[in-house]
């Protein structure tokens, strides 16, 4: 108890005297709002404060979180003065079940949020709806207003109201885990977190634009393939041709054209790249401007690798609803199932979503295309 007063009052020191970096000083009010949320403290009144004996203020709480925090960075011999771009975890015990588990390491979340949608080709570009329940409805406009011509003089108006339709969502859990030798955690420079970190970003990634694509809707998003009401446009199969493209193009009603891109696999893009319009000139091009993206047609692509070869969309990928229950959530842990006895540390991501189509007319696919003759 005495060392506890000791390394309390160190603590209080160190954060009255020591000279925190902006991007520290963020990582610790970050870390213990998050810690606040994640275990209820600011919405559940215990019988037993946190930190034992009688219940504390909230900000007393967060004052020892703070506290916690700064003495987990001491433990692990890291200059507070120091920006903290890699990870730091710090045991924490509540009196609870949940006592040892690890506190995720901050900024750890955000810097994978960032990376995801750069690893992703289909994502960025769908309509993010956040959702506060597990299943719902969203509005969609089935059809719009229209105008007509020609009344005569005192004659009734048509009636031209809109028809308003709804997606159905059902909330799924994504997940992924792994597991890391407490070993290799204590002995491996940061490098080990850059290399978890990014396992993680290209599953989620891929995963991502795996269901929009081609996800069933079976306890999972809904995606392009498996959406009702996307025509098909006739004459679009058989061997590729820069014909059959246009009039894909083409079938796409104008109203949808600004933003809309192609959605292919990397193997019919690798067929868009042998046909040449009438001037004999390759269809797809690299960009005459730094950083421009290449274009098909004039318009941007996406590939998913698990689309069926000779399969194409053309769309308004913003008309493709992701309903967002939960944002991603990052666990990890030393005591959960057999990471005590193996001595490893476990790492989990989890995101609780849905996606489906919100309005088909958006979308126009093609047939079975094949090799280009």
């Amino acid at each position: 108890m005495e060392e506890n007063k000791e390394l309390d009052a160190l603590a209080s020191k160190i954060a009255a005297q020591v000279s925190l970096s902006e991007n520290l000083q963020g990582i610790v009010t970050d870390a213990v709002e998050k810690a606040v949320r994640d275990r209820g403290l600011d919405k559940v009144a215990r019988k037993a404060g946190l930190f034992g004996g009688a219940p504390l203020a909230p900000s007393e709480e967060k004052r020892r979180f703070e506290r916690a925090y700064l003495l987990g960075i001491l433990k692990l011999g890291i200059n507070p003065r120091a920006d903290l771009d890699d990870a730091v975890v710090k045991a924490l015990s509540e009196g609870s079940a949940t006592a040892g588990g690890y506190l995720a390491p901050p900024g750890y979340q955000a810097e994978l949020e960032q990376l995801v949608p750069e690893l992703s080709e289909v994502f960025p570009y769908v309509r993010k709806v956040p959702v506060i329940t597990d299943t719902g409805d969203f509005p969609t406009l089935a059809t719009g207003v229209s105008i007509t011509w020609g009344r005569a003089e005192n004659e009734d108006i048509d009636i031209a109201d809109p028809v308003f339709g709804h997606v159905d969502w059902a909330i799924a859990g994504m997940s992924a885990v792994t597991f890391i030798s407490r070993e290799l955690v204590d002995d491996a420079n940061p490098g080990i977190v850059d290399t978890v970190q990014q396992l993680f970003a290209e599953a989620i990634a891929a995963e991502r634009d795996k269901k929009i694509c081609v996800g069933d809707g079976d306890g999972q998003p809904e995606g392009l393939v498996s959406a009702s009401g996307i025509a098909a446009v006739d004459g679009c199969s058989g061997a590729i041709s820069y014909d059959k493209l246009l009039a894909l193009k083409f079938a796409l009603p104008r109203k949808h054209h600004a933003a809309a891109r192609w959605v292919m696999s990397e193997n019919t893009l690798s067929w868009c790249l042998r046909i040449k319009d009438e001037q004999k000139m390759p269809i797809l091009r690299d960009p005459l401007i730094a950083d421009a993206p290449s274009l098909l047609l004039g318009k941007p692509y996406s590939t998913q690798a698990d689309l069926a070869d000779g399969l194409i969309f053309f769309g308004n990928l913003a008309k493709y609803a992701w309903f967002d229950r939960q944002r991603m959530l990052i666990e990890t842990t030393t005591t959960g199932g057999e990471t005590f006895r193996k001595h490893q540390l476990g790492i989990k991501v989890i995101e609780r979503v849905d996606g489906k189509v919100a309005q088909a007319d958006a979308f126009r696919k093609s047939g079975a295309f094949t090799v280009p003759s």
